[in-house]
């Protein structure tokens, strides 16, 4: 009935705002709270062995943070992003084997791609879409891509068909 708060956490305190989550999923298989944003904060808890330790730049990095159910601890965290802005974290979800999913928007040419990936180049000054896949832990990117053909491309949701096939819906 909303008249409670259960639980809050705080994943970076400064005194000026610089970090803001826009994505919480509670994965139920594992029983794990998800949380995607972005920052520009050089405090933000990164994991170690996390797959991006450091902010690209000073404008800020996405990140997906994870956290018990309780909210209490901090159970692993990544960055993610290149070298320009990022846009924040606008679809965020785990498949069964417990790989976490990130999409969104970026104007970093540089956003890390993996080698299989469907686009791994794109034109400097614009905006494009790009869906990620890190592991579990958010030590290793296990696939990653730009989405779009002309810039100004938006990755607004992603979800995965009943063959664990990402689906995303967007604007370009």
């Amino acid at each position: 009935d909303l008249s409670r708060l259960l639980s809050a956490a705080v994943l970076s305190r400064e005194s000026a705002p610089r970090t803001g989550a826009t994505r919480v999923v509670f994965d139920r298989r594992r029983q794990r709270v998800l949380v995607g944003g972005i920052t520009a904060s050089a405090a933000f808890p990164v994991s170690p062995g996390a797959f991006q330790t450091r902010m690209g730049s000073d404008q800020g990095a996405k990140y997906v943070a994870i956290l018990d159910p309780a909210l209490t601890r901090l159970v692993a965290s990544t960055l993610l992003g290149g070298k320009s802005r990022e846009g924040a974290v606008s679809g965020l979800l785990t498949d069964r084997a417990g790989n976490v999913f990130v999409g969104g928007s970026t104007f970093s040419s540089d956003y890390p791609t993996t080698e299989r990936a469907f686009k791994r180049a794109v034109g400097l000054g614009q905006v494009w879409g790009a869906v990620s896949k890190l592991s579990p832990d958010l030590t290793t990117l296990v696939a990653s891509t730009f989405v779009g053909e002309v810039g100004n491309d938006f990755v607004y949701s992603i979800a995965l068909d009943r063959r664990e096939n990402i689906v995303f819906a967007g604007a370009g």
